[in-house]
């Protein structure tokens, strides 16, 4: 499938899941806005295809002023006000971007996109290569610390320190995969570990996951001897 068609069925995907998710959205609108001050929409800037920035999207689920200090969350990150805690348990802060990937911003599936001071300050050079294709909504780095939250200190600052020299590489390595394995069947299937690992039964699909796995060791291996020569 050529990257026009697969852009083309993404966005009407995303089109029609837009219309479904309106009544989650309206509630989690008015949930937000009865629980905290503020905009009911977070607007992030983040880095996509070709190292272009744009607004990524998002439920608010920090109090107004502070979602600026610090691009990395813990799941106890005291800035989160409580129901917003919940929220992002069950990801529907990400619903907003449903509408990035009808503009053209992101795909469904894609390397996930990070803040930029993140690519800025901490991308090496071979995770570059993450940037050459439409970031998404979810893809293999994604799906594999989408509990990564809990692997993080509660303060922001600790939290970016190890997100960056600990998690960023093993998730850059697992979107890699991705990047040089994409296909129609490959995203079918990530759609679907997607919406398993929401209902915490991803284990059904652990075959594919530790090929995976395999493979992202393997270009981490790599990257990790380029850096020591």
């Amino acid at each position: 499938m050529t990257a026009a068609r697969t852009a083309l069925w993404q966005r009407m995907v995303a089109a029609a899941g837009l219309v479904l998710a309106i009544p989650v959205l309206a509630v989690a609108a008015a949930v937000i806005k009865a629980s905290s001050a503020g905009p009911v929409i977070y607007r992030a800037d983040r880095v996509g295809q070709g190292g272009r920035s744009f607004v990524m999207l998002k439920l608010r689920t920090m109090r107004l002023g502070l979602e600026g200090q610090g691009a990395i969350t813990s799941a106890t990150d005291p800035r989160i006000f409580p129901v917003g805690r919940w929220i992002r348990r069950l990801k529907l802060d990400e619903l907003p971007q449903l509408v990035n990937v009808v503009q053209g911003d992101m795909a469904l599936v894609g390397p996930r996109p990070e803040a930029t001071e993140v690519v800025r300050d901490a991308y090496e050079p071979w995770m570059l290569e993450t940037l050459t294709v439409p970031p998404g909504i979810t893809g293999p780095g994604s799906l594999r610390y989408i509990r990564q939250e809990r692997e993080l200190p509660d303060s922001p600052v600790e939290a970016a320190q190890v997100y960056v020299t600990e998690l960023l590489p093993q998730k850059l390595a697992r979107e890699l995969v991705y990047v040089r394995n994409r296909c129609f069947r490959y995203e079918c299937q990530l759609i679907l570990r997607t919406i398993l690992s929401v209902v915490g039964a991803e284990g059904l699909m652990a075959r594919s996951i530790e090929r995976e796995a395999l493979k992202a060791q393997e270009i981490l291996s790599l990257a990790n001897s380029e850096r020591g020569r």
